[in-house]
Order: C-alpha cells, then structure tokens, then sequence
C-alpha cells in the first residue's frame, strides 16, 4: 500500500496528462519539462487511488449481492418454491475480480481535461472517484449484472423444483425468470450519504 500525505503538493502546470506508464503531453509525446520527482509524485497518487477504489468498492459490491440474492428468494419464495438462491465466494471473487481488472487498467487522470491542476493527493483521489462513479454502471453491467442475471439466475431457475401438482414447463420457469428480472430493475438500494438508487 502507498500512503501518501494527502497535504502533499506538487506543481503541475506543465503537466497535460500522466498516466501509470509515465507522464504524456496532450500531442501523444513525452513530456519531457516535468521533473521526474513530479512525475514518480503523480504516478503514486495513481497506485494509491486504485487502491482505494478497490477497497471501497468490494464493500459497495457485497451489498448490491446481497440485496439481489434477497430480492430473488423473496420473489421465489411469493411462488410457493422453497429452493434458495446463494452465491459462493467463488462466484462473489469472479465479479470482484472483473470490477478489479478495470480499475487496474485505467490510467490515472488526465490532467488534458482539467480545468484545475491538481495540487494533493485528495484533490487527485476526487476525480478518480468521479472516473469510477460515471464508468460504474458499465463496469457492473459487464462484469457484474449481466453474468449474475443471464448465467447464475437464470440456471437457478431452470434448475428450479416446482411445487406439485404444478406443471413444469420452459414457459413457466421464463416467466419465474422474467419476474425475478423485474423485481431486481425495480429495486432500490441505499449507500451512506447516498439516495437510493437502482440496485
């Protein structure tokens, strides 16, 4: 873990954008003006930002899943069904491993766009925290929703034992698997100092 003063500060003037491999001027050359303490400096608030993002999103993850888990088996549950959903911690660490990979692979900021420099570490953390919150719903959708919903839920339900003397049929686990779907758009989910939000 690199701990860095968040007081520390840096002058960035000169520099248009730095990414994990090094700083990089806005033409696509290297950008030779910035010492290379400034530039080692940026390229810690990078490695300590990814960090935290992955810290503070596992937490952000486990509860969406639990959420979701509830949500199936209590919509499971109003079908007279008694089988349970449940993800093992395997399942649990392939998401978190593909939220992990993006946020790996992102570059740092790009001060190119910024319309401040930015001078401590806190200032840099914000904006990532910014890249995360606008790409989070494509990072989840991908790596998250969509193998959980279209793989795990689905299988649940075509594995799903029916109380008898009801009739199983594929248009009847769909229809459990489509209501299942819709009580997870529906339902809401609420972080601190957050609004609730769709889960």
């Amino acid at each position: 873990m690199l701990v860095m003063n968040a007081s520390s500060a840096v002058p960035l003037a000169r520099l248009s954008n730095v990414a994990s491999g090094g700083a990089v001027a806005s033409s696509g050359a290297a950008d030779t003006s910035s010492s290379p303490s400034e530039i080692a400096l940026y390229q810690q608030w990078c490695e300590q930002s990814k960090f935290k993002l992955e810290e503070s999103f596992k937490l952000n993850l486990r509860k969406r899943l639990i959420q979701c888990c509830d949500t199936v088996n209590a919509r499971v549950s109003s079908c007279g069904i008694d089988d349970k959903f449940v993800l093992t911690v395997d399942d649990v660490k392939r998401f978190a491993d593909g939220v992990k990979y993006e946020i790996l692979s992102w570059n740092g900021v790009d001060m190119g766009t910024c319309t401040k420099e930015k001078r401590t570490f806190t200032e840099y953390h914000k904006t990532a925290q910014n890249w995360f919150n606008r790409n989070k719903a494509k990072i989840y959708g991908n790596h998250v929703f969509y193998p959980l919903v279209f793989g795990h839920i689905l299988n649940f339900c075509n594995d799903t034992k029916f109380p008898s003397p009801l009739a199983v049929d594929h248009n009847r686990r769909m229809h459990l698997f489509v209501t299942i779907l819709i009580s997870i758009l529906e339902s809401k989910i609420k972080f601190h100092r957050t609004k609730k939000q769709p889960l």
